[in-house]
């Protein structure tokens, strides 16, 4: 074993003792500068790949804390014979099946570092990560970097997810937004760097019942309890997207359910249990987001009806929500303008050529 590998397994032993005896003695309450979190569910194909990427990080000061969510395939013994060789490496059990948030909660309440990075099972991180998180860490609660969009099917990057971060750190409203500059994604799909002396002050944790949208409403709630934030520009975080960016094939490894998500109860609910601190800007902000999550569900519902052909339900939601017909005429305003310049292109084929 390397001069590292016996260092951390005293670590590890030295922090296990400290436990069962009260925390007496010398030993820190943060044994790892940071702490990575993986839940895991039913991803056999994909988790080694995660967990390895995490192992490669330039700053290895770290423990990797797997929680398998009660899957039915291998996924927990290819982590268990991971871990095997590497100290670092902590599998948890769940029982039962509670979704990624009560999966990750149960991490967060085990973890020994100093900061928390939550990394999807399906994605992985590019080796410099948390050094150039930690290094833009200075006075701030939660560092954010971009994503990189990674088509499954294809088998390769398909370029940053953001145009651009905020310079100077996110705010609430900057997380609340529909989208983000220049792209159909949002803030809340960002996994920050999290300062776990933060959470743990302020008693933030996943919403378990969420099992869509559960990293927004974490940021959000850090974000009311005003955290300190930074950014770094570049997309260090490898993110698998639903559907290929180049293949347009759905992902194997997404989890994501189709169906109206409790999200909008659960943002309104965190609004509503913090009106006396939010600013005027900040409560506009969550209205929007909420209207926007409403129209989407509406939007859903249309969808819906139109592959039933339930025509009578289409006539009523086209009636009654104007949301609806804004993103329908939006859609078909894009879709003339695609087939106008299919058709600019085919007259210029057409006109180059030679009899």
């Amino acid at each position: 074993m390397s001069n590292f590998g016996v260092k951390t397994s005293c670590r590890m032993i030295l922090s296990e003792l400290s436990v069962s005896l009260g925390n007496v003695g010398s030993v820190d309450d943060y044994t790892f500068e940071v702490s990575i979190v993986i839940a895991a569910y039913n991803v056999s194909a994909h988790v080694e790949r995660a967990i390895r990427s995490a192992l490669a990080q330039t700053m290895p000061d770290i423990e990797i804390l797997v929680v398998d969510d009660a899957s039915t395939d291998d996924t927990a013994e290819r982590v268990a014979r991971l871990a095997t060789s590497d100290p670092r490496i902590r599998l948890i059990r769940m029982s039962e099946n509670g979704g990624p948030g009560h999966a990750r909660n149960q991490a967060l309440r085990s973890a020994r570092g100093r900061w928390i990075a939550v990394l999807d099972a399906d994605d992985f991180w590019v080796p410099t990560r948390l050094r150039r998180l930690l290094d833009a860490s200075d006075d701030c609660d939660l560092v954010f970097d971009n994503l990189m969009g990674f088509d499954l099917h294809a088998g390769h990057a398909t370029g940053p997810i953001f145009p651009l971060l905020p310079p100077a750190g996110l705010t609430l409203e900057d997380l609340l937004a529909p989208t983000a500059p220049g792209t159909t994604y949002d803030f809340g799909y960002l996994q920050p760097l999290m300062r776990t002396a933060f959470l743990r002050e302020h008693n933030i944790a996943y919403v378990p019942e969420l099992r869509a949208n559960e990293d927004l409403v974490l940021s959000v709630t850090a974000l009311i309890a005003r955290a300190r934030t930074a950014t770094v520009p570049d997309a260090l975080y490898i993110y698998t997207t639903p559907v290929g960016g180049q293949s347009g094939r759905p992902s194997s490894a997404s989890k994501t359910i189709p169906g109206v998500s409790p999200v909008c109860r659960v943002l309104l609910e965190v609004m509503e249990r913090n009106a006396g601190v939010l600013t005027a800007a900040e409560r506009a902000a969550f209205t929007l987001r909420l209207n926007h999550i409403a129209a989407l569900g509406a939007i859903a519902l249309f969808r819906h009806a139109h592959l039933r052909r339930d025509y009578i339900r289409l006539l009523r939601i086209l009636a009654t929500r104007p949301d609806v017909r804004h993103y329908l005429w939006h859609r078909i305003r894009l879709e003339l303008a695609r087939r106008a310049r299919g058709s600019r292109r085919s007259a210029l084929v057409g006109g180059d050529r030679r009899p």
